[in-house]
């Protein structure tokens, strides 16, 4: 990791700063590698630079921003010679750079408890609570509308000639991300713009 070629550290930087967008990381760390500590360290540091970079760039440009949730997988650790080590590895994550904590799984072992435990944290972690919500937004938001509809679980939905109504159940990550992308979003509990009074 210290004597990549130059070429090989702008790559490794470009190819994270994509991720950077992304609503969740998963940091996969080999914990049987005599190394692992300075490979956790300099790719969370890493991580943490480019993260603080997006976040300046979104502030410049008056748009919201989202910092990607982590979660580190502790790979092989199967590996390890006793529980303590793992035990190391899940007190040290814990909180550190943002991560949401850590779990340890067996890449090649698909029986692994962790496999199960990393599922239900990704959907837990990428969708936020989900609740039964009531809101509207414009009809003319096509984007918005394909995201409600392929991403939540539509109960009801009612038109006008302006607006959608949705009762739907719905992460609060994916309301968060409507919103960031500019949905003009009325909850039921909110007045709706005048334009719409006859709705």
């Amino acid at each position: 990791v210290r004597d990549l070629p130059h070429h090989l550290i702008a790559s490794f930087r470009a190819t994270l700063e994509e991720a950077t967008h992304a609503d969740l990381l998963l940091v996969v760390l080999d914990v049987s590698d005599p190394n692992a500590e300075l490979h956790f360290d300099t790719v969370m540091s890493t991580l943490d630079e480019l993260v603080a970079e997006s976040r300046d760039a979104s502030a410049k440009l008056k748009a919201s921003y989202i910092d990607p949730k982590r979660l580190v997988l502790l790979n092989k650790a199967d590996k390890l010679r006793d529980n303590s080590e793992l035990l190391y590895w899940q007190s040290r994550v814990r909180g550190e750079h943002g991560a949401g904590g850590a779990i340890a799984i067996s890449a090649r072992d698909l029986e692994h408890q962790g496999h199960a435990e990393l599922a239900h944290r990704v959907n837990q972690m990428t969708k936020g609570e989900i609740r039964e919500r009531v809101f509207s937004l414009p009809i003319s938001d096509a984007k918005s509308l394909d995201l409600i509809e392929r991403r939540s679980e539509v109960l009801d939905r009612e038109y006008t000639t302006e607006r959608v109504t949705y009762t739907t159940r719905i992460g609060e990550r994916q309301l968060r991300m409507l919103q960031s992308m500019g949905a003009a979003i009325v909850f039921a509990d909110t007045p709706a713009p005048s334009s719409t009074s006859g709705m």
